[in-house]
């Protein structure tokens, strides 16, 4: 008979695993991993990227400004988690369910999660205008635009800036539920190697979402008209590595650990 501690072992990985995979599936069905695809949710939010040191050094951060950036990041952090706590978002309960609706709650986290994320955000927007100068935000925004890749083009922000049309705007929308649909059926279908409780996915899986990752790409970047595509290369800014972005290892920031606070 397993012991209460065992019990409780498993359950914590269980959590963490489900997170794990909320955030991979999140990325993957809204088209925002890599290449220029993109990241999405809470760490692309710009409270987050302040947290890495290679957005820090590119921005140029004062130590007095990377201390307070991590405050304005636990703050962010903490408001996520918070608010996702009143939506009753506990992956401990998901464990003892029916594989298929386990992987729908998965779904239904993952974009409530990115929402709650980009929603968050903007109630920070302040707090972030008072903490960098100017040509900083500037470049945070653009660096962000790249994390978030073709995905950017469904941010508010985003949208208003490059004057897409109501009709541009549903279409993206259209094609956004149409990817999820699809990678849900796909793995579903058992293109993929399981969700947590039943292994993480596999090799065919990642090649599949990689290349309908391609394809959205390419079809939501035909919605645009040839200057609506120019002014959305232009706010990117200078090319940004996005591999720095990207966690290696312990935990959320994974090996790009914070720059040097010394000024």
């Amino acid at each position: 008979m397993m012991s209460i501690k065992s019990k409780n072992r498993l359950g914590q990985i269980f959590a963490i695993s489900t997170f794990a995979f909320i955030s991979i599936f999140s990325s993957s069905v809204n088209g925002q991993q890599g290449g220029g695809m993109g990241m999405r949710g809470s760490s692309t939010a710009q409270p987050a990227l302040l947290q890495v040191g290679a957005v820090q050094k590119e921005l140029g951060l004062s130590g007095d400004q990377i201390k307070d950036a991590k405050k304005l990041g636990d703050e962010y952090q903490g408001e996520i988690q918070k608010r996702l706590a009143k939506m009753g978002f506990d992956p401990m309960a998901l464990q003892d369910l029916p594989p298929e609706e386990r992987f729908a709650k998965f779904r239904e986290m993952a974009q409530a999660g990115t929402r709650v994320a980009q929603e968050t955000e903007r109630g920070f927007r302040t707090k972030l205008d008072l903490l960098l100068e100017p040509n900083q935000n500037k470049r945070l925004g653009e660096i962000q635009i790249q994390a978030l890749g073709v995905g950017a083009l469904r941010v508010q922000d985003v949208s208003m800036k490059l004057g897409l049309s109501r009709a541009q705007r549903d279409e993206l929308e259209k094609m956004e539920a149409d990817s999820r649909q699809a990678m849900t059926a796909r793995f579903q279908q058992g293109g993929g190697g399981g969700a947590p409780g039943g292994g993480a996915p596999g090799g065919d899986f990642a090649k599949t979402m990689r290349e309908a990752r391609e394809a959205q790409e390419a079809k939501m970047m035909a919605v645009l008209n040839d200057k609506q595509k120019q002014d959305f290369t232009t706010m990117k800014g200078k090319p940004f590595d996005l591999t720095a972005l990207r966690p290696m290892g312990g935990g959320a920031g994974g090996q790009n650990r914070p720059a040097s606070t010394k000024d």
